[in-house]
């Protein structure tokens, strides 16, 4: 973004807490520091933190679809600061954003790959912001693919609406691309230590349970133990008892005489 206007031996800092507001800046250069009528370039990491800054000072002048109403944070259309887009620097990579939160990588990779088949060399995208880089291998394939992406000649399914969107779409500085991998490989981090350390919790929450549980189990085994080893050893005395004395009634009769017609007198 182009900033003129500016009073003599204006610092970075300065232009930081004027612009930071309307989005993350990478780079800040002023020309003509030492001269009356000083001015800079900004870069924003995204479209849309420069379409708030010059629709902000100059009472929405950049056609972007964000909403605004002539003013923001304090500052009216009447500030001295003349805002305008910047020069455009090519490069062999592309940023797009606002892309649909159906895509997959797959899918961006295979929708470039196809009208680039040889010189489409890379996509990192980043899921929770909604934006990707493209890699090609030379500027002019770069050049052609931002073109066909700003000319609606791609464009990418939004499974939501149930149509195809048009992205915004610019080059990507290296400082850029290093602030988006940073980011990116940053924030894939944090999330993969978060998850260990829930599945770690979880875990421990689990295995005291299950100690729990064994332990409250073992004890009721004892007991039941105990309480039928005692029964058993009762049944099993009273049983040996029984073996050793047999009662009265278990013992049978004995048989009664013969008659005395079938007797044997011969002895």
């Amino acid at each position: 973004m182009y900033v003129g206007g500016l009073e003599r031996r204006v610092s970075d800092d300065s232009l930081r807490v004027r612009f930071g507001h309307f989005g993350h800046i990478l780079d800040i250069d002023v020309k003509n520091w030492e001269s009356p009528s000083p001015f800079a370039f900004i870069q924003f990491a995204d479209i849309q933190s420069v379409v708030r800054a010059i629709n902000a000072y100059n009472g929405g002048a950049a056609s972007s679809g964000v909403a605004n109403s002539g003013s923001h944070a304090g500052i009216t259309s009447k500030n001295k600061f003349k805002t305008n887009w910047g020069r455009t620097i090519v490069t062999n990579k592309i940023w797009i954003g606002g892309l649909p939160a159906s895509c997959s990588q797959d899918y961006i990779r295979e929708k470039i790959r196809v009208s680039f088949t040889d010189t489409f060399n890379e996509l990192i995208y980043d899921r929770r912001w909604n934006e990707a880089l493209l890699l090609f291998v030379s500027n002019d394939s770069a050049q052609r693919a931002l073109t066909m992406i700003k000319t609606k000649q791609i464009t990418f399914w939004n499974d939501d609406e149930k149509r195809d969107v048009h992205v915004p779409v610019d080059y990507c500085s290296e400082k850029l691309h290093d602030y988006f991998v940073d980011r990116k490989f940053r924030a894939d981090k944090e999330s993969a230590t978060t998850t260990v350390a829930t599945a770690a919790a979880s875990s421990a929450l689990c295995t005291n349970a299950a100690t729990s549980e064994l332990n409250l189990s073992s004890s009721g085994t004892t007991v039941v133990a105990s309480s039928f080893g005692a029964g058993s050893s009762s049944s099993a005395g009273a049983a040996s008892s029984a073996a050793v004395v047999p009662s009265t009634s278990s013992l049978l009769a004995p048989p009664p005489d013969p008659p005395s017609h079938l007797r044997d007198t011969s002895r």
